[in-house]
């Protein structure tokens, strides 16, 4: 399914909502805004995996993916930081 480029900010969080529904996802989702400032500042793109600290620091970083990914080091700091 092609979904067109979000114009205002109610219509990606609107798109975000559908994503969220139709993958059952439970999950927190968050949406950046229109000027993709979270997306710039992590270099998300094309993937990446970001483990937040409570404090907002970056706890943990993956290469970029899907071939980046090493879910072993991803688990590993899910645990260390929820275990904080």
């Amino acid at each position: 399914m092609e979904i067109a480029q979000p114009r205002t900010a109610e219509a990606r969080k609107k798109i975000a909502e559908g994503c969220t529904k139709a993958l059952k996802l439970e999950i927190p989702v968050l949406v950046d805004d229109m000027q993709d400032t979270v997306a710039k500042a992590y270099a998300a793109w094309p993937d990446r995996l970001y483990v937040l600290a409570a404090d907002g620091t970056v706890a943990y970083g993956s290469a970029r993916g899907p071939w980046g990914f090493k879910v072993d080091e991803l688990v590993a700091a899910l645990e260390k930081t929820l275990g904080e």
